[in-house]
């Protein structure tokens, strides 16, 4: 009876360790109660870039295309001038928050800042940032006026006309940021600015303070979530399943 009972225990360890993934390298993302907007990009044609978290947060391509050599099926190919927008108020804030996806860079960058997702807000230039630099380096920041930074940036440069994921974290309790690199947390550091606490315009593919810094390339599975998700989920789950086989056999 006792095997039974830690045995059943240690599969909703595993099961929750498995619906918390932020990484399903062989797989489209899946969305649960952290996901607060999920973009599949396999729209295939039109100007809207549907929301499959369930919450209706549908965005509008301006200017990108639609391509059939995702990550995971379609995706939204951008060449210099396009974007996909998420509306202002949408995407609301919390004291946590992953930004993650799949990119595919298509040149070495060809200006200063190559966006992947941009929110900041117009007036005071305030807001968060995931992108890639000159030198094909991933970077992500948090900007508070008046001037305040914090800025992580991977030590080595990614891949070139390959699909690599790429994530930042913001967690506003812990005061700490993170970017990650194919799942590899690649670096990390203190996070000196606050939570957004009012409406922000969101963009994929360019910055969203003005018509500059776009991204050339493919860019798919794009998600938010309100919550800092494990570091390696796939190490833990393999970690519980191993407990589980163990303990079966005792």
């Amino acid at each position: 009876m006792w095997r039974f009972a830690t045995f059943a225990s240690l599969v909703v360890v595993a099961l929750e360790a498995s619906a918390q993934n932020v990484l399903r390298p062989d797989h489209p993302y899946d969305t649960d109660s952290h996901t607060v907007a999920l973009y599949h990009l396999d729209g295939a044609s039109g100007a809207v870039a549907a929301d499959s978290s369930g919450n209706g947060l549908s965005a509008e391509i301006l200017g990108a295309q639609w391509t059939e050599h995702g990550r995971f099926g379609e995706a939204v190919e951008f060449g210099g001038d396009g974007a996909v927008t998420i509306p202002a108020s949408t995407l609301t804030a919390s004291p946590q928050a992953t930004w993650e996806a799949w990119i595919w860079l298509a040149a070495e960058p060809q200006t200063f800042v190559e966006t992947v997702i941009s929110r900041y807000v117009f007036n005071d230039r305030e807001g968060r940032s995931l992108y890639v630099i000159p030198g094909r380096f991933v970077e992500a920041n948090a900007i508070i006026n008046p001037g305040f930074q914090s800025k992580v940036t991977s030590p080595s440069p990614i891949a070139l006309g390959e699909w690599v994921h790429v994530a930042a974290t913001y967690d506003d309790i812990e005061h700490r940021m993170g970017l990650f690199v194919n799942g590899t947390l690649v670096a990390s550091g203190v996070l000196q600015c606050c939570q957004l606490n009012f409406p922000l315009f969101t963009t994929i593919g360019r910055s969203n303070l003005f018509a500059a810094d776009y991204f050339h390339g493919r860019i798919d599975e794009v998600r938010f979530s309100n919550v800092v998700r494990p570091l390696q989920p796939v190490a833990v789950e393999k970690a519980n399943w191993s407990a589980l086989k163990r303990l079966w056999r005792e």
